[in-house]
């Protein structure tokens, strides 16, 4: 067993920089997995890793792409959340859906809702690449939408709509 000491560590602000990708690159991974990454992955990335690597999101896709899929998602009165696990390619969150898990949580808080999709993350990561095929994804027809970070205004609406963080 690997101890937590021995596994390679970088600590970066930007995935994209080229110390950061020569770090990645030597390390030779199978795949990359990130996780309500918060950067749009440069071109350079995908011209090391393509098809190596998966994101795990937050929304349900493609309807709430982007950054905060829980703010929005609550901001228009979902009651349902869903968390996708994605190929990574270099439109933003327009890989193709490989797994996800919809819940409705108890608690609809943006920072509770959160939680509770990401616990299910090892389970799509399982579905996916263990071949368990148990969190198929579900054929959306709600058209797809990009939503960037949350407005002051949209903030102040999600507030006055009694939402909490």
């Amino acid at each position: 067993m690997v101890s937590q000491s021995q596994l390679p560590n970088l600590a970066t602000t930007n995935i994209s920089t080229p110390e950061t990708l020569d770090f990645i690159e030597q390390c030779t991974p199978d795949i990359i997995l990130t996780a309500h990454l918060g950067q749009i992955l440069q071109p350079a990335f995908y011209e090391l890793f393509a098809g190596q690597t998966f994101n795990i999101h937050p929304g349900k896709l493609p309807v709430f792409k982007g950054p905060d899929p829980v703010f929005h998602a609550l901001l228009e009165k979902e009651k349902l959340f869903t968390i996708s696990l994605h190929e990574s390619i270099r439109q933003i969150d327009a890989g193709k859906v490989l797994a996800e898990k919809t819940i409705q949580p108890e608690r609809q808080t943006l920072f509770r809702t959160n939680l509770e999709l990401f616990k299910f993350a090892g389970e799509l990561i399982a579905s996916h690449f263990l071949s368990k095929d148990d969190c198929l994804p579900v054929p959306e027809n709600r058209p797809a939408n990009y939503r960037s970070w949350p407005t002051n205004s949209e903030i102040l609406k999600f507030l006055a709509a009694g939402n909490r963080l």
